[in-house]
Order: C-alpha cells, then sequence, then structure tokens
C-alpha cells in the first residue's frame, strides 16, 4: 500500500520531462536513463541544474533501453498519475516472485524449502525501492528474466542440450537489456555453477560460459562504444572509468551489503567510526559461524543437492561484486537475494525438520553438540531476520520513500506557488537537501525555471552581503558546502577544489575562500544580475520558503 501511494520521486522528475520534452536536451525513448554526457554537461550547467561544484567531466549514463523503452510509454500513456505505473512495476514485483518459486521447485524438491525461499525473496526489504520508486523498477524486471535463465543454464550445464542454451542466452540477453549493469550481478551465478562442475574439461567449462558470455559480452560493447557508464560521481566507482577508486571503495560496500542482505540490520545508517568497527565485528563472527553451520547442512544433503545449495550459496556472495560500484543499498541486493533466500530456507529446514545426525564433515565443523548448538542460534537469528525484521522493514522503507516523495512534493509546490509567471524565472536556492536538485523538474505544470542557482547543500550556512552582486557563504566548523565522498552524487572526492579556485557557469562566478576537512567551507558568488532579480528560497524542516538576501555589509543565517 506504501507504494502505490507514492508520488514520483526523484529520477521519475527528470523521465517524466524527457518525455514531454522540457529536459534541456533531447532523449528518446531507449535514453531515459541518460542524465549527464559530454553532449549535454554544458547545457545542464547552463541552467543551474548541476550545481557549481559538480565535476568537469561529470558522466551519468545508464545502458537499460528496454526499460526506458517501457517508462517512456508509461509516462506517455498516464502522464502525471504514478498509481498505473506503481501497479506496472507490482506486476513485475510478481513475475520475479514466481520466477524465483519456479527455480526453488527445479533445484529443490522439498516443498519446506520451496515455501520458505519463494516468502523470504518475496517480502524481502531490497524490493521496498524498486516497487516504491517507478524509476528502478529495472530492477525487477532484470531479476524476472534472470532468474528464469538460471535453471535453464543448469540444464544446458547438465545435459549440454541446445535447448536450453538458447532459451538461456535470450533470456539473460533480456536481463541485461533491462536491467544493465545491475544484471551483470549473474555471473556470480554461472561462475558458482562451473566451480561445483569439478570434473569438466577446460574446453566444456569455456563453452559453458557462452549462454551468458554472448549477451553479455554484446552488451558491454554496445555499452562502451555509445559511451555508457559514469564518471567523476562521488556516488558511482565506475570499476571500467575508475578501477582503482572502485577497488578502494569496494571493501567497505561489500561488508554493508552483506550485513543488509543476510542479516537484515540495515548498516547504511552506520556513519560513525565506533558504528563501522562494530559493523565490520559483526559481519566476521556471523562469516565465521556461518561457514560452521553451512558445512553442515551441504553435508546433510544428497549429491545433486550438495551442489544445488554450494552453487546458490556461492552465486548469491559472488553476485555482489557488479554492485559495489555503487553507494550500499538495500535495493542493489535483489538479485543476491535469490540464491540467499534458499540458502536460508535450506538451513531452517535442517534445522529445524530434519530429523537424523549428517555426516561429520572435517575441521570446525564437525557434527558435535558446538556444530549443533550453533546450528541452531543461526537458524533461530536468520528465521528472524527473514520472516519477521525483513518484511517489517520492507513495509516500513516503502513508507519512508512514499513520505519523502510527499515532501518533494510539497515543497516544489511551495516554490512554484512563489514563482513569477512564465518560464524567465531566475531561482537561487541558499541550501538546500538533496532533493532540491529534482526541484526543478517537479514544479506543478512542468515548467523548468530559466535559472537554478544552487549554493549549498548543508544543514547550517551564513552569508554575508558585500555588494548588490556579491554575496559570501559559509558554513561552521569540520563542515562543507556540499557533501564529501559516497553522499557527493556530483564530485567524488578525487578532484577536490582548492582555495583561489574559481568555478565559472552561466550568470555567477564562485571563489573558493576557505577549505575545512578537504571541503569548500567559505565560497564567494558574484552574480551577473543583482541580487534581488532571483527568487531566494531556503529549504528549510518546514517546507521550502521565499528568503530575502541581507541588505550590503550584513549578514543571516539559514537553517534546517
Amino acid at each position: 500500500m506504501p507504494a502505490l501511494q507514492t508520488p514520483f520521486f526523484l529520477d521519475d522528475y527528470l523521465h517524466g520531462a524527457m518525455v514531454r520534452g522540457q529536459f534541456p536536451v533531447h532523449r528518446g525513448p531507449f535514453d531515459l536513463y541518460a542524465f549527464v554526457d559530454d553532449g549535454d554537461r554544458q547545457a545542464l550547467l547552463d541552467r543551474g541544474l548541476l550545481p557549481w561544484w559538480s565535476h568537469p567531466q561529470i558522466t551519468i549514463r545508464f545502458f537499460r533501453p528496454l526499460s526506458s523503452a517501457l517508462l517512456f510509454v508509461d509516462h506517455r500513456v498516464f502522464g502525471a498519475h504514478p498509481f498505473p505505473m506503481h501497479v506496472h512495476s507490482l506486476v513485475w514485483w510478481l513475475f520475479a516472485v514466481l520466477a524465483v518459486r519456479s527455480l526453488a521447485r527445479r533445484l529443490f524438491p522439498s516443498s519446506r524449502v520451496q515455501l520458505m525461499a519463494t516468502a523470504i525473496f518475496a517480502l524481502a526489504p531490497c524490493h521496498a525501492v524498486p516497487l516504491a520508486w517507478v524509476a528502478n523498477r529495472e530492477v525487477l524486471l532484470a531479476l524476472t528474466f534472470g532468474a528464469l535463465a538460471l535453471p535453464r543454464y543448469a540444464d544446458f550445464r547438465r545435459t549440454r542440450a541446445l535447448a536450453p542454451a538458447a532459451l538461456s542466452l535470450l533470456l539473460f540477453a533480456l536481463a541485461l537489456f533491462t536491467g544493465g549493469e545491475y544484471a551483470l550481478s549473474f555471473a556470480g551465478y554461472v561462475l558458482a555453477i562451473e566451480l561445483v562442475r569439478r570434473r569438466d574439461t577446460l574446453i566444456s567449462r569455456v563453452t559453458g560460459w557462452l549462454p551468458f558470455a554472448i549477451p553479455a559480452g554484446v552488451y558491454m560493447a554496445v555499452r562502451g562504444a555509445l559511451h555508457y557508464g559514469s564518471h567523476g560521481s562521488g556516488f558511482y566507482a565506475d570499476p571500467l572509468h575508475d578501477p582503482s577508486r572502485f577497488f578502494h571503495k569496494a571493501p567497505e560496500r561489500l561488508v554493508t551489503l552483506l550485513a543488509d542482505g543476510w542479516l537484515s540490520v540495515d548498516s547504511t545508517g552506520w556513519g560513525a567510526p565506533w558504528m563501522r568497527v562494530s559493523l565490520y565485528g559483526i559481519v566476521a563472527v556471523a562469516l565465521w559461524c556461518g561457514v560452521i553451520v553451512f558445512r553442515r547442512v551441504i553435508a546433510a544433503q544428497e549429491n545433486e543437492q550438495k551442489q544445488n545449495v554450494t552453487w546458490m550459496l556461492a552465486g548469491s556472495l559472488a553476485s555482489i561484486t557488479p554492485v559495489l560500484a555503487v553507494v550500499p543499498s538495500t535495493r542493489l541486493l535483489g538479485i543476491a537475494m535469490v540464491g540467499l533466500s534458499m540458502s536460508v530456507a535450506t538451513l531452517l529446514e535442517f534445522a529445524w525438520w530434519y530429523d537424523r545426525e549428517p555426516p561429520a564433515p572435517s575441521g570446525a565443523a564437525r557434527a558435535t553438540g558446538f556444530g549443533r548448538g550453533m546450528t541452531a542460534i543461526v537458524a533461530v537469528y536468520l528465521g528472524f531476520a527473514h520472516f519477521i525484521h525483513g518484511p517489517g522493514s520492507m513495509w516500513l522503507k516503502e513508507r519512508a520513500l512514499r513520505d519523502d516523495a510527499r515532501e518533494l512534493a510539497w515543497k516544489a509546490g511551495n516554490v512554484a506557488g512563489a514563482l513569477p509567471p512564465g518560464s524567465a524565472a531566475k531561482v537561487g536556492v541558499v541550501r538546500g537537501s538533496a532533493g532540491m536538485f529534482f526541484a526543478p523538474f517537479a514544479l506543478p505544470g512542468g515548467q523548468v525555471p530559466a535559472r537554478w542557482n544552487f549554493l549549498a547543500q548543508g544543514g547550517h550556512v551564513l552569508t554575508q552581503r558585500r555588494d548588490d552582486f556579491t554575496l559570501d557563504v559559509a558554513t561552521p566548523k569540520h563542515r562543507g558546502l556540499y557533501p564529501e565522498g559516497d553522499l557527493n552524487l556530483y564530485r567524488s572526492e578525487d578532484a577536490r577544489l582548492a582555495v583561489g579556485t574559481e568555478v565559472r557557469v552561466p550568470g555567477m562566478r564562485a571563489t573558493i575562500l576557505e577549505l575545512q576537512d578537504g571541503r569548500p567551507s567559505r565560497v564567494r558568488f558574484r552574480f551577473d544580475v543583482p541580487l534581488e532579480e532571483l527568487t531566494w528560497f531556503s529549504d528549510q524542516h518546514d517546507g521550502v520558503r521565499v528568503v530575502a538576501m541581507p541588505e550590503t555589509g550584513f549578514g543571516a543565517p539559514f537553517d534546517f
């Protein structure tokens, strides 16, 4: 229900503007995920739709042509009405759940495992954002086609028949051209299947990869030829464009996603250093317990079931690798949840219904009282995490996103109500939250202002007016005018600005006066027109307010 009640949010407004022809540059039906590139970066800067601190080579373009086409049709047919688009997303979620259930029935004869795996997957928190945020629907499409492809690929590796090979190739291609880079996560399962088939020859392994390697190779070749990818953003770390930054970010992001997926702890809010250290310890203990318990679980399975549990478990872990390019979020875990749900379901059946002692594996996981006790503890925790906490978190996340989307729509309405009529409005935002970057496209009526000067993204700023055209903006100690690192969508931390640097954008010049912790903390803005010619806003907790600039020689604080 919260998902169905959610208004448009963030990229949804960009997509709507692209379809209506109100985006500053043209976008076709297959290009709705192409946000910034070399050809249109300057046009977005000219309108102020990219902030002044944007990386000079920022690129944010994702190759998801089939999902883009579906969104294009949705926005063309339904216009400003998100409800039918949410229903459309809900249908794809249903298809994804049925595809995972079909996979579970192919791999596991136990009806308990099938039912528990389906329930864990269906109600996992990773689906909250794709259901409530129309622009993120590509995840559900990739899940549907990829989950349908996996059993056909497994059949092909077992029988070497051409029919399942061709069908899996087609389904993997659909997953890639709908879900884009996200669907590359299915390579983790393909790799896991090959690892459990130890008797295959090298030629057999190489040819066995073809149903996934061919569509993946075609996808990456087309993506590269059309210059898709990301660069210069703190939010993304493209391994092809910036491999060193990707590998630098990967360990912390891996720990966060493992905690979110397996332990359902929602660790993205654990930002304090002591909380991060605690998280690393929790994940390390969980991995140690998992090794002990899953060795017992796998030892108890029949021969074919041993392989199925092993490649589901290993594939779930390996599938996380491609999404380490993005700031961690539960929405990235859908593909990993396919194998995770079946691994957890198998463990729970073993702990709660298995009535005989499994063969004793070597090492620390021997079938002793310690092993049985550890299995019982892990089973209770995972049962709670995935049948109680997980579904509850899914609902709470959808409700939170709904409330955030309503707040953005409300703030955009406040801005629109204060602007003069026509398309020549010039707007200045003294300080604002991340959602205000999308507000120009969320204004009722779909009219994007001629200028949108966004000065600072922070909680508190102090302004001081120098003359009719000049305004200094400063922040408190240990804070900058914009966030650093993963939270900065528009500039990566490896391209920091220095004191004295001038950044020129049409209508405005920003000069860095002071830095704190590597971030600009005091900046002088010089406008081409008097400050009074702009309509000024401050994004506050009670809405976006029209504000007046102080008189020359005076200052004024602006708080959230």
